[in-house]
C-alpha cells in the first residue's frame, strides 16, 4: 500500500485575488473546511499516513495549519519550484512509490479513487493519473487534456474529453537526470508518454475546479443546498 503523498501548496492563487492576498489558494475556506483538508481526509481514509507538504507564499500560514500533525512534514521552497521541482525537492521525504495532489480543488468521493489507484498500480506505469470527465468537471472552462486508450494508457488530446484532477501516483526514479530548479511536471508526463509508461485511471464522481472568487460563491452555493 502507498503510504505518503506531497501536498502542491506553494502556488500565488493569481486568479484568486483579492482572496489571496491575506491567504493562500489551499487554506481557503470551502463549503465547510480549507480546500486542502479535502484531500488530506480522503488520503487518510484510504491509509496514507504520511504528508508532505511544500510551501512558499504566505508559507507561515500552511505550516500554522499543519503545526501538531505529527504525520505531516511542510517543506518551506526558498524559491518558487514549480510542480516538478517542488516534488523532486521532497523525494527524500517520500517513498519509492507515492501519490501527489492538487490542493486547489475538491474532488467528491476522492477515497473510492484513490483506493482503485491503489488497486491498479502496477509494474506496467511510471504514473497513474486520475481523470475526469470534462462534463463532471464543474468549473472548468479549458479544453480537455487527454484521451484514454482500452490499456489505459494516455495521449494528449484537447477534444480527448478528460480533465486531470491534480491527483496521481508516480515513481521516484521518474525525477532522475531530470533539471534541478524549478520546472513543471509536465516535463515527468511527456517522458513517460513517450515510454508508454503513463496511464489514466477515471473519476466517476464529481470535481469541483476552483481558480476564481467567483468558482468559491458557486462551491459554496452547492454545498448551501446540499447538491455536494
Amino acid at each position: 500500500m502507498i503510504k505518503s503523498a506531497m501536498l502542491l501548496a506553494a502556488g500565488f492563487g493569481s486568479r484568486m485575488a483579492p482572496l489571496t492576498d491575506t491567504c493562500p489558494k489551499p487554506l481557503l475556506k470551502v463549503g465547510t473546511q480549507p480546500q486542502i483538508d479535502y484531500i488530506v481526509n480522503s488520503f487518510t481514509t484510504t491509509g496514507v499516513d504520511t504528508f508532505i507538504v511544500n510551501a512558499w507564499y504566505l508559507s507561515e500560514q500552511v505550516q500554522d495549519h499543519f503545526k501538531g500533525r505529527e504525520n505531516a512534514t511542510v517543506i518551506v521552497e526558498s524559491e518558487r519550484l514549480e510542480t516538478g521541482g517542488g516534488v523532486k525537492n521532497a523525494l527524500p521525504h517520500l517513498s519509492d512509490v507515492f501519490f501527489v495532489a492538487n490542493t486547489d480543488s475538491i474532488i467528491m468521493n476522492a477515497d473510492i479513487s484513490i483506493l482503485h489507484m491503489q488497486e491498479s498500480f502496477d509494474d506496467t506505469m511510471d504514473g497513474l493519473l486520475l481523470l475526469v470527465p470534462k462534463d463532471n468537471a464543474t468549473g472548468y472552462i479549458g479544453d480537455g487534456d487527454f484521451s484514454i486508450m482500452k490499456d489505459g494508457t494516455l495521449v494528449r488530446d484537447s477534444n480527448g474529453g478528460y480533465v486531470f484532477s491534480g491527483v496521481q501516483i508516480l515513481r521516484s526514479h521518474v525525477f532522475e537526470n531530470t533539471q534541478e530548479g524549478a520546472f513543471s511536471l509536465n516535463v515527468i508526463y511527456n517522458k513517460l508518454l513517450e515510454q508508454g509508461r503513463l496511464k489514466g485511471t477515471i473519476h466517476k464522481g464529481a470535481w469541483h475546479h476552483i481558480s476564481t472568487p467567483n468558482d468559491v460563491e458557486k462551491t459554496n452555493a452547492l454545498f448551501m443546498s446540499g447538491a455536494v
